[in-house]
């Protein structure tokens, strides 16, 4: 599990990138994962890592992110 600060960051990036190639909305993402804009900015920036809630629901928006 990615749980330490560099983790944090290395999952933030993926995340924006692979958010990015499929030309999703950060809006889009929010709805689809159901969570507010301030945790989506921490999660893309590396700030924090979602709880397992939200792990689940980013796994099945983004499969090619792997097991979070």
């Amino acid at each position: 599990m990615l749980s330490t600060p560099g983790n944090k960051k290395v999952f933030g990036i993926k995340l924006r990138l692979i958010r990015i190639k499929k030309q999703y909305s950060q809006e889009y993402c929010i709805r689809k994962v159901v969570c507010d804009m301030k945790s989506w900015y921490r999660w893309e920036n590396g700030i924090s890592y979602p709880q397992p809630i939200y792990r689940q629901k980013i796994q099945n928006l983004f499969p090619e992110l792997g097991k979070l």
